[in-house]
């Protein structure tokens, strides 16, 4: 995954389509669901993914209303398509996908 910062910022946006996960290096559920990540980017290799840490990215998660995570958002040229929270299983995750994708 890529840390999304504020140098790259804009390389996400002009994605057509990219995943960013939302998550924070102390949180216990993001930590879980770091393996889990990285099979769906993997399987998903087509599809940029970011990771945004909330704590170094602080205004740019608020401007995207996440109050809680890990929370996964897809976005298609720059712009929220989807989002779920704390997925609990990669099955969740790749059924979110093929809906949204």
């Amino acid at each position: 995954m890529i840390q999304l910062n504020d140098n790259n910022i804009h390389d996400m946006e002009s994605e057509a389509i990219a995943l960013v996960e939302f998550s924070a290096p102390w949180c216990v559920y993001c930590k879980r669901l770091g393996p889990t990540m990285k099979m769906v980017e993997k399987e998903h290799g087509d599809i940029p993914m970011y990771e945004c840490n909330i704590d170094e990215m602080e205004a740019y998660s608020d401007s995207h209303g996440i109050d809680t995570i890990p929370t996964l958002m897809l976005f298609t040229n720059g712009q929220t398509k989807a989002s779920i929270v704390n997925p609990g299983s990669k099955a969740i995750i790749d059924q979110w996908l093929k809906e949204n994708l």
